[in-house]
């Protein structure tokens, strides 16, 4: 019977190319056993992904001393590939496959056989995948219904709930307790790694980003429409002889038909209106700001800007701040703090910083369906480096410099 150890000696001896007919047959025998031997075969006779396992691999141990004897190895193999010319490389990556082989069993014994050794577990980003459409319903009676996953968005009319295809969301709304004495409202709320959109009984759609919350009447006024948001959504109002009022932390956006994304996080320090259509007048409270303000209003194509000491008006490009209703991360000059924000928030992952990273700027188009480690290949283009971590409070994302 085939051991571990047996299988790890067949492999760099097939790496380096010195395995007979006998032990490659034996090789194969045990790649047909399982579907991840067949894969794990697969990745060792890849070049570029033997590239890629040895850059992970240091994220393997994070015990100080096989910290320190990973990333010795590492930079010994940089070293020595950069001193042989580009035509040699092919017969030197068996050798480099071969220390990525030991060094895996490094660290599968410090990780598996150890005992008593705790750690935080290395996570591989590529295993962490984007966010979708998630959601719960919380209603008036203060029921919460989890929303569908493989829908898109729900529509509200007449009491009556519905998925955009059609389908009916829960008859059980419908037979709400009576007696129930609280105001006429429910909430749509977004996790960290959701989105959803919905339609209100006026035919005004609403999409929410990621750790968001949407609170709307189950019956508008007869004389105006107000919904609640915290976090960012992007509105399509419906005209309507009705104002159409947004708050949003510090203000108030009055509208009668028009399009336009708020961004009004609560973890942010600022909250951000950008006009797409039409024309919105937005109100401040002056409450919750350290300075009194008029009311301002926004021209399609500008963003006002409000903060607790300031307010402003800028003219942006509005693709930039609507991209992720579309299903894109777009960045334009943005820090990295901006970037990682939004990362944040659709991977359900914390963010921290290893070192300064005030010089570096993000540029670019990105779609938001693929996995952390996807995303994370093209950021390394900027000079940075990442590590993933589980740990009890969740999922963190270590990022700095090479």
């Amino acid at each position: 019977m085939r051991t571990g150890k047996d299988i790890e000696q067949l492999l760099v001896r097939r790496l380096q190319g010195i395995a007979t007919d006998t032990e490659n047959q034996q090789i194969e025998q045990w790649a047909d056993e399982d579907v991840q031997h067949r894969a794990t075969l697969a990745r060792l006779d890849s070049e570029e992904t033997l590239r890629e396992d040895l850059r992970t691999l240091l994220f393997l141990v994070d015990t100080e001393a096989g910290v320190v004897r990973l990333k010795r190895m590492n930079e010994h193999i940089r070293r020595s590939i950069a001193r042989r010319p580009k035509r040699r490389l092919n017969k030197w990556l068996p050798y480099v496959a071969a220390m990525v082989i030991a060094a895996a069993t490094l660290a599968w014994w410090f990780l598996e056989k150890q005992p008593g050794h705790t750690r935080s577990d290395i996570v591989r980003a590529e295993n962490i995948q984007p966010g979708g459409n998630r959601a719960t319903l919380t209603l008036t009676d203060g029921r919460t219904i989890t929303l569908d996953e493989t829908q898109h968005g729900i529509i509200f009319r007449d009491q009556n709930i519905s998925y955009t295809d059609g389908s009916r969301l829960l008859d059980q709304y419908e037979a709400a307790p009576t007696g129930h004495t609280g105001p006429p409202y429910a909430i749509l709320t977004t996790p960290r790694g959701g989105t959803y959109q919905i339609v209100l009984q006026d035919g005004t759609q609403i999409w929410l980003n990621a750790s968001s919350s949407l609170r709307y009447p189950t019956a508008f006024d007869r004389n105006e429409r107000v919904v609640e948001i915290a976090g960012e959504g992007y509105f399509v109002v419906a005209e309507d002889s009705r104002p159409f009022k947004v708050i949003s932390g510090r203000q108030t956006i009055n509208v009668l038909g028009t399009e336009f994304n708020i961004s009004a996080y609560p973890d942010e320090p600022e909250t951000k209106t950008t006009l797409v259509k039409g024309k919105v007048q937005v109100g401040l409270d002056n409450s919750r700001i350290n300075h009194a303000h008029a009311p301002f209003t926004l021209r399609p194509g500008q963003q006002g800007i409000v903060d607790t000491s300031s307010v402003r008006v800028e003219w942006v490009d509005v693709s930039q701040h609507t991209a992720w209703k579309d299903g894109f991360f777009y960045f334009d000059g943005d820090s990295p703090q901006e970037a990682f924000a939004q990362l944040a928030r659709w991977y359900d992952i914390e963010v921290v910083y290893r070192n300064d990273l005030h010089t570096i700027e993000f540029y670019g188009k990105i779609e938001r369906n693929m996995s952390l480690g996807a995303f994370l290949s093209i950021l390394e283009e900027a000079g940075l480096d990442f590590e993933v971590i589980a740990k009890k409070s969740g999922l963190q994302l270590v990022v700095g410099t090479e």
